[in-house]
């Protein structure tokens, strides 16, 4: 039940120009950190973790199967794990 109450956008007003977080920082390391990665894996870690998508789903999208969504998942992960080990 949680997870679906996330889900559905909350209405607001206005919609701001750029997101601010904690801290007063336009955009957090993270998004930066997926920004860079190929488009694939940048598509395929945004579904997975953003929009709460099983692999299965996600394949779908990318218009491969399921084990190659898990793979660019997990590239994914891993090329953003290692560049905060890098500073």
């Amino acid at each position: 039940m949680h997870r679906v109450r996330g889900r559905n956008p909350i209405p607001v007003d206005q919609v701001p120009e750029v997101a601010v977080v904690a801290g007063g920082e336009a955009e957090p390391a993270l998004w930066r950190a997926v920004r860079r990665l190929p488009n694939k894996q940048r598509t395929a870690v945004f579904l997975r973790f953003a929009a709460d998508l099983d692999y299965a789903l996600i394949g779908e999208a990318l218009s491969c199967s399921e084990p190659a969504a898990r793979q660019n998942v997990r590239a994914g992960l891993a090329t953003i794990r290692k560049g905060w080990a890098d500073g």
